[in-house]
C-alpha cells in the first residue's frame, strides 16, 4: 500500500497547537519507521552538512464557510475560553546559527535508532491578537493591537508509522533543555493576564486541498508543501506516537490547546522536495 502523509514541513509551532491532557507515557505507542528528505530526486546526506534552508508562510484555510489566511489557537485560561489568532508565520533558524529553519536527515536514537526526516529552528507568529476574551492585549503589541510571538527552538519530525500507513503526521516539539515550553504569550489588560505558557507537542499533516482531508502522498516532490493543523489531526496523532522521554500533547497553561490553520513550506532554493520512507 502506498504510504500517504505529510511531506513538506515548515517548522511550526505557531503559537498554538492541539490536543492534550494525555501523555505519551500512558498512551498506546505507534512504532515509527525510517524516513528521509529528497530534493530533486536525490536523498539528502545524513547530518547537518547537507541541511537545506526552508521558508514558510500562512496559507488559506477553511474556517466555517470562508477561507482565511490565519492561524488560530484555542484553549482555556482560568476557566475562560481563550482564542488567539495570527495573520502570519515565518520559519527562523536556531538563535545562534542559521538565519532560516532547515530540513535535514537525522540519525535518531529514540524511540528507535533510525534515520528521520526532520526540520529544526523557531517559528515567528506575526499579527497576533487575543480575539477572546475581549479587551485583552499582548505585551509589546503595536498601535493596531498586534504582537509578534517567537517560539523556543523546535524540532519537527516526519513520523511515518506502521499503525497509520495512509496518514503521516509531523510533530513539533521543543528541543531538550526548555522544560517542554513551546512559546510564552504575555497576555495583558484583562482577567486572564499573565505569561501563558504553550507547552508540549503539536501535530500537523500534509493535506492536498484547502478544505479537504486527502493526505499528500509521501515521495511526491513539490516546490510548495502544505501543512494543515486542526483539532482532529492533533487528537488523532498526539496520544499514539512514541517519545522518550514522554512529552505531553500541546497545552496552554494546564488545558488542552488546539491550533487550526494551514502553512505553506518551500525550500529557499526553490527546488522541489519531499519525504518518503527510507
Amino acid at each position: 500500500m502506498k504510504r500517504m502523509g505529510i511531506i513538506g514541513v515548515a517548522l511550526m509551532a505557531a503559537l498554538a497547537l492541539s490536543a492534550f491532557a494525555a501523555s505519551f507515557a500512558n498512551a498506546e505507542k505507534a512504532e515509527t519507521v525510517p524516513s528521509a528528505w529528497y530534493v530533486n530526486g536525490v536523498k539528502l546526506k545524513d547530518g547537518s552538512s547537507d541541511a537545506r534552508a526552508i521558508l514558510c508562510h500562512a496559507a488559506k484555510h477553511k474556517f466555517g464557510a470562508t477561507e482565511e489566511t490565519k492561524l488560530v489557537l484555542t484553549s482555556e485560561v482560568s476557566g475562560i475560553f481563550t482564542e488567539l489568532s495570527a495573520t502570519g508565520i515565518e520559519c527562523l533558524g536556531e538563535k545562534s546559527t542559521e538565519a532560516n529553519a532547515v530540513i535535514e536527515n537525522f540519525e535518531a536514537t529514540e524511540p528507535t535508532a533510525h534515520t528521520v526526516a526532520r526540520a529544526r529552528g523557531r517559528l515567528r507568529f506575526t499579527g497576533v491578537k487575543v480575539t477572546q476574551p475581549l479587551n485583552c492585549g499582548i505585551e509589546g503589541e503595536n498601535a493596531n493591537g498586534e504582537a509578534t510571538i517567537t517560539t523556543n527552538e523546535l524540532e519537527a519530525r516526519v513520523e511515518m508509522s506502521k499503525a497509520s500507513p495512509e496518514r503521516v503526521p509531523v510533530s513539533f516539539r521543543p528541543t531538550p533543555g526548555q522544560e517542554e515550553v513551546f512559546a510564552v504569550i504575555p497576555i495583558t489588560k484583562c482577567a486572564i493576564a499573565g505569561k501563558a505558557k504553550v507547552k508540549g507537542v503539536a501535530y500537523g499533516e500534509a493535506v492536498k486541498e484547502v478544505a479537504g482531508t486527502t493526505s499528500q502522498p509521501t515521495g511526491v516532490e513539490e516546490k510548495v508543501q502544505p501543512l494543515t493543523f486542526s483539532e482532529e489531526i492533533q487528537n488523532t496523532f498526539c496520544p499514539t506516537t512514541k517519545s522518550e522521554p514522554p512529552v505531553p500533547c500541546l497545552k496552554l497553561g494546564n488545558k488542552a490547546a488546539y491550533l487550526t490553520g494551514r502553512v505553506a513550506n518551500e525550500l529557499k532554493s526553490g527546488e522541489k522536495f519531499g519525504a518518503k520512507e527510507k
